[in-house]
């Protein structure tokens, strides 16, 4: 038969485009095969990694070319040191596995593996042999579209090496990786049934000592370590584990117990592990006459799976008299497993949200603000639409679908057809979370964003009433506008006649002005200042006419950087003194919180130069309050400890406030 190699070499794909395609040709199964099915098709030599696509390739047989089928992957034996995947193009008993299955409706695969090194040190040892078939499995899952493999409907069966190899993918937690760069790594490795014909049942070889070949012969004999070094070889029990300096050398060094425990099947055996079919016919009596298939290795598999509570054990060991199989042969229970099997192993959706993109952390004014996010497809699986919501201060729900096409790795930017109200209020929690069907990881699924403005937000005390609302009448201007002259305009109410207008920058104003407002653009200005040495600028109008006003802004640069400079309108029933002590000190950056992050114990210090009164509120990123304290200034430095030791770890604001004036630092608990 004439091989044809379909080389997919799997790691050199582009990212940009997407992963490549496996390039499978399929021909029609020679006739001599005499399979009844309606169009049996095969390709050879499927090359499945780039170390050694000699090794690491596959045959795949399939009853047809139309349709998707169960798959039975057969894994060669050969001590890990021989034997090819072209064993079953030969082997009577393969062909008629292949005859039996391909007439059944279920597909046939036989893996090949790179092999331990005779003639040298190898310095990987089974590892890349057990670890090449893992890598085969998820590759034709990843690919089981163009096989015409249904990926929720995959056994295993093995001969000596792949019976081992077949029992240890089995036993093994799920192996795939969600955040591997290759995302044939993120497959499953879970398969429905796994049949081991004349098996090994752990590959901690020390166990062989303790446990399979402890007084084998009733009389306290031991097999040990040793003798299986002699039978062997010391270059070959030395190659299984990548290097050894001694027989008992994995005893002692850390890395070799890992390394056993990796490939130690009784280790990793549970109740959740596939059915199990043992059938070891080797009737040899020493361990010597036939180490690796001797009947105490499928004996002690057989009672670890016992003790396991295994969902399904059968066993055939002739030589212990230990038949479970109830007359039910090898290939029968494989298709039995198949057509009851109820994996869901299809790699479900990972959606994760990546980002809060808008409103920012910093906004300008109240108002309503468009929520934007960016999500992240982080599974292997096409994701199409997925649901996401947001809410503000824990208020009500705002939830909306998307339609999109997220492939593996995939970025998308979505904005909610739903403002979010920020109208009330000086500072905000904002909550965002996606959601898609059959997610396996909900742990990204949300993310919360503290909201304050880029200005301070004050709010009413005795004499001054809360800001008055600004609206930007040029260009869409706002407060945080990087323009070199701004306008707003607001509006004076009859029972508060009285207002302060107050900037604050890092530059210097030309001027600050204000004027009644007027529509058609002409100016009749009521008062106008410049900023003075400390960059400040005040008008105070008191008595000033109930209508709508203009406050105009040049800034010759000192306008040019957004949140360059605040701009606050107060108005009040009762007329404003000039200024106070107490505006000396309304920048957050004066304020010294430390140490942050820390375990319990806080302190704030800053200084001013007045007596005020003072409200400390801690909350939580869902606007949840858990610490609050009042007190009074004194004149000068001030410095208030709070301890949060009942508090749970995480990001939390501590909220400040001195009469009129707001302000809001970030802190972190850490335990």
């Amino acid at each position: 038969m004439i091989k044809t190699y379909t080389y997919f070499l799997l790691f050199i794909l582009c990212y940009s485009t997407g992963y490549a395609q496996l390039n499978v040709q399929f021909s029609p199964i020679p006739s001599s095969y005499n399979v009844n099915s309606p169009y049996p098709v095969y390709d050879l030599d499927v090359v499945y990694g780039s170390d050694d696509p000699n090794r690491q390739a596959f045959h795949i047989m399939l009853p047809d070319t139309v349709g998707t089928f169960p798959l039975v992957i057969y894994i060669h034996g050969g001590g890990f040191t021989g034997g090819d995947r072209d064993v079953i193009l030969s082997n009577g008993t393969r062909l008629q596995e292949i005859k039996y299955f391909l007439e059944q409706g279920i597909a046939y695969a036989s893996m090949g593996y790179r092999l331990i090194e005779t003639t040298g040190q190898d310095t990987v040892g089974v590892k890349k042999c057990v670890g090449d078939s893992k890598l085969g499995l998820q590759t034709i899952r990843y690919f089981a579209d163009q096989l015409h493999i249904d990926p929720d409907r995959i056994a295993l069966i093995g001969s000596s090496a792949g019976a081992g190899t077949s029992v240890w993918l089995g036993t093994r937690s799920d192996m795939a990786d969600p955040v591997a760069t290759n995302p044939v790594l993120g497959m499953s490795t879970r398969v429905c049934a796994v049949v081991a014909l004349g098996t090994q049942g752990t590959y901690d070889l020390y166990r062989w000592e303790s446990e399979v070949y402890h007084d084998y012969d009733g009389q306290g004999t031991d097999y040990t370590v040793d003798s299986m070094s002699n039978l062997l070889s010391f270059q070959r029990f030395s190659n299984f584990y990548g290097g050894l300096d001694s027989n008992y050398h994995f005893l002692y060094d850390s890395a070799l117990i890992q390394y056993r425990q990796d490939m130690d099947m009784f280790y990793h055996m549970s109740s959740d592990d596939p059915s199990l079919y043992i059938n070891n016919p080797s009737t040899a009596v020493l361990p010597s006459q036939d180490v690796f298939h001797h009947a105490l290795q499928a004996k002690y598999l057989n009672d670890y799976a016992i003790n396991a509570n295994l969902s399904e054990l059968k066993a055939n060991i002739p030589y212990l008299n230990i038949n479970t199989t109830g007359g039910e042969s090898s290939t029968a229970f494989l298709e039995r497993n198949l057509n009851n099997c109820s994996l869901t192993v299809g790699d479900p959706p990972s959606l994760a949200l990546n980002a809060i993109l808008a409103p920012s952390e910093r906004i300008c004014s109240n108002g309503v603000e468009s929520v934007s996010i960016e999500v992240v497809n982080n599974g292997t699986t096409t994701i199409t639409n997925f649901q996401a919501g947001f809410s503000v201060n824990e208020d009500s729900i705002v939830e909306e679908s998307f339609v999109v096409n997220l492939e593996m790795g995939d970025t998308t930017i979505v904005t909610f057809a739903t403002a979010a109200n920020l109208i009330t209020g000086d500072e905000f929690m904002l909550t965002a979370f996606v959601s898609a069907d059959n997610d396996v990881n909900t742990t990204d699924d949300t993310l919360s964003q503290f909201i304050t403005f880029a200005r301070d937000v004050f709010e009413p005390n005795d004499n001054v009433a809360a800001e008055l609302p600004l609206v930007g009448v040029l260009n869409n201007a706002a407060i945080c506008d990087a323009l070199d002259r701004d306008l707003f305009k607001f509006l004076v109410q009859p029972d508060r006649p009285n207002v302060q207008i107050t900037y604050k920058g890092g530059g210097e104003l030309v001027y600050m002005r204000l004027t009644p407002y007027d529509p058609s653009g002409s100016l009749t200005i009521i008062d106008s200042t410049s900023t003075d040495t400390s960059g400040e600028a005040i008008l105070t109008l008191n008595g000033i006419a109930a209508q709508s006003y203009m406050i105009e802004l040049e800034g010759g640069g000192a306008l040019m950087e957004p949140d360059s400079y605040y701009l606050r309108v107060q108005h009040s029933d009762t007329p404003f003194s000039i200024r106070t002590d107490l505006d000396e000190a309304i920048f957050e950056d004066q304020f010294l919180l430390y140490p942050n992050p820390n375990t319990d114990q806080f302190h704030l210090q800053f200084s001013i130069y007045t007596v005020t009164n003072l409200d400390i509120r801690i909350v939580d990123i869902y606007g949840k309050e858990v610490f609050r304290e009042s007190g009074t200034t004194t004149t000068g430095e001030n410095r208030f400890s709070f301890n949060l030791a009942g508090v749970a770890e995480g990001i939390y604001f501590v909220g400040i406030r001195l009469e009129g004036h707001s302000f809001a630092k970030r802190m972190q608990i850490v335990r």
